[in-house]
């Protein structure tokens, strides 16, 4: 959560001279949503990381792999390190 917001939500309350329990209000709100925003953002990230991450090797072609009814040309070296480098800069993000 930023400071920044919760010294503007302070200062507008002074400034208007509201009530001390109207200004905990806000904040106790503006500190739940952003804790409840925070946490669908970081279970959409972990989704999204699933579903590129756990691909299991086909037995029948060492080539392929697999992940449910799905299957794609298993990435080899270089090119498996750069994927998992932009997925974790985009998790990060």
């Amino acid at each position: 959560m930023k400071l920044s917001v919760y010294f503007l939500i302070l200062s507008t309350f002074l400034v208007f001279h509201l009530s001390i329990k109207e200004c905990a209000f806000v904040f106790v709100g503006y500190g739940l949503f952003s804790f409840i925003d925070w946490r669908i953002s970081r279970w959409r990230k972990l989704k999204l990381a699933g579903e590129h991450l756990y691909w299991e090797k086909d037995l029948e072609d060492p080539h392929m792999e697999n992940h449910g009814d799905l299957s794609r040309v298993r990435l080899e070296g270089d090119s498996q390190v750069m994927v998992h480098r932009i997925l974790d800069f985009l998790s990060e993000v």
